[in-house]
């Protein structure tokens, strides 16, 4: 299976997280170039792009805020001037709210809006901004990283959550409207993943007993579903989402 990108430009929205890190060295190991974004951590981004660096990999740390219009065009500017027009996107930053948002809270709908401004709406002006050149190439492949809480549903996640599953109707409308000049457009909804951040015990216990292999979703095994979704071994799989996460079962869990 040919799983290398010949040299296109990616650009990975959250690079500097741990699915974001795991699909930049995947795809960079592919002979990729590429752009990883940042939007607080820029120290994180500077070490990613020198260790890909190191590998061999022609790569650049750019600032993204998805919440901010220039902020998206300045980074896709960069990105041309820096390494190319970018053919691959992989939509991996996320806004999630600060404290757990119940939909009784007075200020929900404020946090909503939010949450779509960065989940939702940036994504889809960053895909606009890119797609002019995909057209003319006729070839892109765009990938989303969404959640299994789309399907599941989490206490107090109602507006993250609502932002998310927006970029799913998004897909199933780009895979009709593009499909035709070569772009394949897909959701990778991961389960619970073992990242940076700290879960509780209780949390994670509970997570791997509804988890049919027993265990946390891994960074690499998101990094390798995008790599496939984004290669050319990948010729007609589009509009689809696609779930990695051991076939979680879902039991009603709470923050």
């Amino acid at each position: 299976m040919n799983l290398d990108i010949d040299g296109r430009v990616a650009v990975i929205s959250g690079g500097t997280s741990a699915i974001g890190r795991a699909v930049a060295r995947r795809l960079g190991n592919a002979s990729g170039r590429v752009a990883v974004t940042w939007r607080h951590d820029h120290t994180a981004a500077v070490r990613l792009v020198g260790s890909l660096r190191a590998d061999g990999v022609d790569a650049c740390a750019v600032e993204l805020d998805l919440g901010d219009a220039g902020s998206i065009d300045r980074a896709l500017d960069t990105v041309r001037e820096t390494l190319g027009a970018p053919s691959i996107l992989v939509h991996n930053a996320v806004e999630w709210p600060t404290s757990t948002q119940w939909l009784v809270d007075r200020d929900s709908v404020d946090t909503l809006r939010r949450s779509l401004d960065t989940n939702l709406v940036g994504p889809y002006q960053l895909t606009v901004g890119a797609l002019p050149n995909m057209v003319t190439q006729r070839w892109g492949r765009i990938v989303f990283v969404s959640t299994g809480l789309v399907d599941d549903g989490l206490d107090g996640s109602s507006a993250y959550v609502t932002a998310k599953s927006g970029l799913h109707g998004l897909t199933r409308v780009m895979s009709r409207e593009l499909g035709r000049f070569g772009i394949l457009t897909n959701v990778v909804m991961p389960g619970f993943t073992q990242t940076d951040q700290e879960r509780p015990a209780q949390l994670v216990a509970t997570v791997e007993d509804a988890t049919a292999t027993g265990r946390l979703t891994l960074p690499d095994d998101i990094a390798s579903c995008v790599a496939f979704l984004v290669s050319a071994a990948n010729g007609h799989v589009t509009g689809e989402r696609i779930r990695v996460d051991g076939h979680f079962l879902s039991p009603h869990v709470r923050r």
